[in-house]
């Protein structure tokens, strides 16, 4: 089990034994969020304006991308993350590991009640 923490961590936890196992620490500023690629991979975000990609094997950050998020949903090696600015962006792992933004897919996100309304003339 991991947890995000306002003091720059990720607190990495035991089920079985109910206690904390390690502390990671890559941050610079609060982690606001975590999520799952897949067995072995899961995402970071803080307001740092940076996802760190992490080996669950060795517990080790294997990539930084810079990028504001305060929330993230990982869904088959795909990641999404979103912020206040109106926007989701998708990832795939592939495209983290390798820093790559080219693969990176950007939708507006507005409410309904913010979409601008159509005028007849």
């Amino acid at each position: 089990l991991l947890s995000p923490s306002g003091d720059h961590s990720i607190g990495v936890w035991s089920t079985v034994e109910s206690r904390q196992l390690t502390v990671l620490r890559r941050h610079q500023n609060a982690v606001v969020a975590l999520a799952a690629l897949d067995d072995d991979l899961f995402v970071s975000a803080s307001q740092d304006q940076t996802l760190l990609l992490w080996s669950l094997r060795d517990l080790t950050a294997v990539q930084s991308v810079s990028c504001s998020a305060s929330c993230l949903l990982g869904v088959e090696n795909l990641l999404f993350s979103g912020g206040n600015f109106n926007f989701i962006k998708m990832w795939t792992s592939a495209a983290l590991l390798l820093n790559d933004k080219k693969y990176e897919k950007q939708v507006e996100a507005r409410p309904q009640s913010a979409q601008p309304e159509s005028r007849d003339s």
